[in-house]
């Protein structure tokens, strides 16, 4: 037998006992490199394997609010392992809530990587995360979102807002279907654009030009600024009202916004 094929080989055997040894390791270990890299990441009735495992619930904590995600499912990408940077195919779901995509962490450089996540999240149970009151379902499609050294990297999300309402503190307000386009700043924050989806069959209640930016992400107290125009429409007297409190009148109908918090 040739040398190469020698190599050629060892090479096999050695890949086919890292599958077999792999297939052994208990699933408990993707779970602690996962909360290594997401210290929010929460979960109980672990089984299965490090190839291919699931927890019972998971759930995501972060300054003292709770997004449950429900059964979580996941199987490991093995070439990953072979570039030292593991990759896992990932699903969760619970009550009227999916999440599925991929997720990665590179062993060289610590950088936390999730992309190609599609999402259906009931508003109400992110909106306490914001101290807001707010409803809908939203549906969103995260192309990559990259997190390293305590700070957001390149980052691309597309998502969409049905039904979106707001709370003002005596009724619920609706602002009809809303659509965004998240990307992060360079510097360690996100940027985004936010309008409303409106067409013949279905009028929007407001017409929305905004701009939103949060920065200062890796701190406790991270900063929002929300700049652009609301127009409400000719039946959205309530939205009218509280405008008046927190824009200025701009001509049209419409209010400018410019909030930093």
């Amino acid at each position: 037998m040739s040398l190469l094929k020698k190599r050629y080989w060892v090479i096999i055997t050695l890949l086919l006992t890292l599958f077999l040894v792999l297939r052994t390791f208990p699933a408990a270990w993707v779970i602690y490199g996962v909360q290594q890299a997401a210290p929010g990441l929460q979960v109980s009735g672990v089984s299965g394997s490090l190839w291919a495992g699931q927890a019972d619930y998971s759930q995501w904590v972060d300054r003292g609010h709770t997004l449950p995600l429900g059964e979580l499912k996941w199987n490991l990408q093995g070439l990953s392992l072979l570039m030292l940077n593991p990759c896992v195919n990932f699903s969760t779901q619970t009550n009227q809530q999916t999440i599925k995509g991929e997720a990665c962490y590179a062993l060289i450089g610590g950088a936390a990587k999730i992309e190609e996540v599609d999402a259906s999240v009931p508003v109400a149970k992110v909106a306490p995360f914001f101290s807001v009151d707010l409803d809908g379902n939203i549906d969103a499609y995260i192309k990559q979102a990259i997190w390293q050294d305590q700070q957001l990297g390149k980052t691309d999300i597309n998502l969409l807002w049905q039904r979106a309402s707001l709370y003002n503190g005596n009724q619920w307000i609706p602002l009809g279907d809303i659509q965004s386009r998240i990307s992060d700043d360079g510097n360690g924050g996100v940027v985004s654009q936010w309008n409303n989806v409106e067409s013949a069959q279905k009028p929007s209640p407001v017409a929305l030009n905004l701009n939103a930016g949060v920065t200062e992400l890796a701190t406790s107290k991270p900063v929002l600024k929300v700049t652009g125009t609301v127009t409400p429409g000719p039946r959205a007297s309530a939205l009218q009202q509280m405008l008046q409190f927190v824009g200025e009148p701009a001509g049209n109908g419409a209010y400018r916004i410019d909030v930093t918090e």
